[in-house]
Order: structure tokens, then C-alpha cells, then sequence
């Protein structure tokens, strides 16, 4: 069974107040963490480091990363206009790594956008493939993700219970 719950407030970095705190929930600083990898792709030596920086990326809307690291079956135009478009309005809550290898990452993040009334999970086991000395995301699998129990933990990363927050 899949742990499908966000991290808890106390693993959870708050970016609110530490704004140098990395998106990808590492608990390190951006700089020391995404932000190296952010300005040179070919420092990551494992498919989970470009799986957390591509989330990074997503948070920070940096299109341009998401593009260069990712085995792209499509033309680059393409690929910037959907990534442009979804993340207008999606605001990331956070990540929890599940497992990990040498070629595959599972993984939920947390999202919202004011199309749904609740926060939303992404579930998904992607693949990697190491290719002129740099690592890129190839495909994902994704999986239904079922809404926390009233007792869970809401995924908003507030700390309180899903029926005591968005889940009412």
C-alpha cells in the first residue's frame, strides 16, 4: 500500500518563511541544492536529484529547465506551450519521494489551482534515461490517487487533520 500523504508540517519546509529553503523539499537551501543543478544539468548523478529538481523547476516556473531535461517527443514549441499553460494556475504544496532507483523515481506532489475546491495529488513513477552525459525524464506512469481520510493529514502541508482543513 501507498503511503499517499503529504509530508508532515515538521518535514514540510515552510517556504513562507524561509524563503532559501529548496522547493523540493530536500531541507537544504535552493542554492545548495536545485539551484546547482538548475544552472548545470550535467552536475546530476541520479535520476532522484533530476526528479526533485524538475519539481523545483515546476514551482519556480522555469519552463526552460523542464524542456532541457526532458527526452522530448515533440517539437520544443510544443512542449513549452503545455508546460507554460499548466502551470499558470497550479500551485505546488509539496513532494514525497516513495522509492527510487538507477532509472526510476515514484513519487507523489502536491498541488492546488482554483479549478478544484481541494488540493490535488500527483502520483506517478517516471522514468530516466542517462543520455550525453546528462539525465532526462523519458515517460510516467501515473497512478489514481485516492483523497486522504478525514483523519490524514491534509495535503495542504498546514499540519492540520484533511476534515479540520480542506477536506471539510
Amino acid at each position: 500500500m501507498t503511503d499517499n500523504t503529504p509530508p508532515q508540517k515538521d518535514q514540510m519546509v515552510n517556504r513562507k518563511s524561509v524563503t532559501d529553503q529548496c522547493s523540493c523539499d530536500s531541507g537544504q537551501t535552493y542554492a545548495a541544492c536545485c539551484g546547482v543543478f538548475h544552472q548545470d544539468p550535467t552536475k546530476i548523478t541520479a535520476p532522484e536529484q533530476l526528479m526533485r529538481s524538475r519539481y523545483c523547476a515546476l514551482v519556480k516556473k522555469n519552463i526552460d529547465y523542464l524542456i532541457n531535461t526532458e527526452d522530448l517527443g515533440k517539437d520544443p514549441e510544443t512542449a513549452r506551450r503545455e508546460w507554460t499553460k499548466s502551470s499558470l494556475n497550479t500551485h505546488w504544496l509539496g513532494l514525497r519521494i516513495l522509492k527510487s532507483d538507477q532509472k526510476q523515481v515514484e513519487f507523489m506532489a502536491f498541488y492546488s489551482n482554483p479549478e478544484q475546491s481541494k488540493p490535488q495529488a500527483l502520483h506517478e513513477l517516471s522514468t530516466f534515461s542517462h543520455q550525453n552525459g546528462q539525465w532526462r525524464y523519458v515517460k510516467g506512469k501515473l497512478f489514481n490517487t485516492p483523497q486522504p481520510k478525514r483523519n490524514d493529514a491534509c495535503w495542504c502541508g498546514s499540519g492540520k487533520k484533511a476534515k479540520k482543513c480542506c477536506f471539510q
